[in-house]
Formats: C-alpha cells, sequence, structure tokens
C-alpha cells in the first residue's frame, strides 16, 4: 500500500515522501521520481500557507479590506432659491373703538430691499381726524425692519367749508438695502406686527411695534 502524506489543493504547500514499503519498485526508483518532481512541486506550491499533517490548523487567510469608494469630483448640490418676496402681508379690516373710521394695509418685501406699503383709512363721520400707522417685520435673526404712515380726513360736515376728502389712501414705494442684506435670515423666519390710532402720536405707534 502507497502511503503518502500531504495535500495537492489550492493554497497548501505539497511535501512528497519518498514511499519505503511497495515491494514492486526499488529504492532507486522513487528516489529517481523524487529527484524529478519534487522541485516541481516545490516550485509550485512556494510561498503558499502550510496545511499541517494529521488535523493541525490551517494559516488563517488573509482579510480582505473593501476597496475605498472613488472620490466624488461632483460639487455639492446648491442651496433651495430663497423667495424672490415676502407677502403681501394684510391687514384688513382696521377699526377703531369708538370711532365710524376703518381701513386696511397691506405689505410687502422683496429680495432686492425693495418695499410696497399700501393702505387706506376712510371717515365716514363729520369730524376731521389724523390716522397714523406703524408696521414692523422681525426677522429670525431679531432685526426688526418698520414702517409708518401719517395722514388725515375731512368729516362731511368740514368738507362743505374746507373741502378734503373723506379717505386716507396712500403707497409708499422705496428699497432699504437692510432688506436685501437681511433676506436669507427674513426667509428662514419672521413675524410682522402692525398698530393704529386716530388722533395719536405716531411715534408711540413705532415704540408699541418694537415692544
Amino acid at each position: 500500500m502507497q502511503s503518502t502524506t500531504g495535500t495537492a489543493s489550492h493554497g497548501a504547500a505539497y511535501r512528497a515522501i519518498r514511499p519505503t514499503d511497495k515491494p514492486t519498485r526499488s529504492a532507486a526508483s522513487y528516489e529517481q521520481l523524487a529527484t524529478r518532481w519534487n522541485p516541481i512541486i516545490e516550485k509550485v506550491y512556494a510561498g503558499r500557507p502550510i496545511l499541517t499533517p494529521g488535523g493541525g490548523p490551517i494559516a488563517a487567510p488573509g482579510v480582505l479590506t473593501p476597496a475605498a469608494a472613488p472620490a466624488s469630483n461632483k460639487p455639492p448640490p446648491p442651496p433651495p432659491a430663497l423667495p424672490p418676496q415676502l407677502g403681501p402681508f394684510i391687514w384688513n379690516p382696521i377699526t377703531f373703538d369708538g370711532f365710524e373710521t376703518h381701513g386696511w394695509a397691506q405689505l410687502t418685501l422683496f429680495q432686492n430691499g425693495g418695499y410696497v406699503f399700501t393702505g387706506s383709512f376712510n371717515d365716514p363721520s363729520a369730524w376731521d381726524y389724523d390716522d397714523s400707522l406703524a408696521w414692523g417685520v422681525l426677522s429670525s435673526k431679531g432685526v426688526l425692519y418698520t414702517f409708518s404712515h401719517t395722514g388725515s380726513m375731512h368729516g362731511w360736515a368740514d368738507r362743505w367749508i374746507e373741502g378734503g376728502s373723506d379717505t386716507d389712501s396712500w403707497t409708499n414705494t422705496g428699497a432699504n438695502s437692510a432688506i436685501q442684506g437681511g433676506w436669507a435670515a427674513l426667509c428662514a423666519g419672521w413675524r410682522w406686527q402692525a398698530e393704529a390710532g386716530i388722533n395719536f402720536d405716531p411715534a408711540g405707534l413705532i415704540d408699541a411695534v418694537k415692544k
């Protein structure tokens, strides 16, 4: 019975052992075979992990490390575009306790710093009145933008003598560089407040809006 030790499985070294117990071949024949094949076998399996005969441990294979993902050359996506305007913010109707006077107002802000502040008051009574309105818009960073208007209305009794109109209407337009510079903060969050008065100090209304 021929006796050999080793394995020819992939990844293991092979070591040929010269049999000595087979009667049909001489020791010289096996010596010739060993001389011929052992160098070839050793060359083929050189540097491969060794399998220990007899069920011993096998050298652990190397750990495969995944290749790093190639760096992306794509630029990050641009931030979402800001809206070109905020508003119109509308206050309608505007009424006053103890007075027949009533009205409305609205405010629109634009990305380029422009604004449109418009409104109207009407006095159906016999008396003349001065009207005033203050409007404030507070940004997410705590910056307050204020707008104001003052005007007069003539009651029907005085119109017979002095003329004039029972309506005070206005449209104020302009540009404010601070609105343009703070546009991102306004778009991130805003809150508006307005105060109106009849025969009332306009400065007091602006102070009320700032609070």
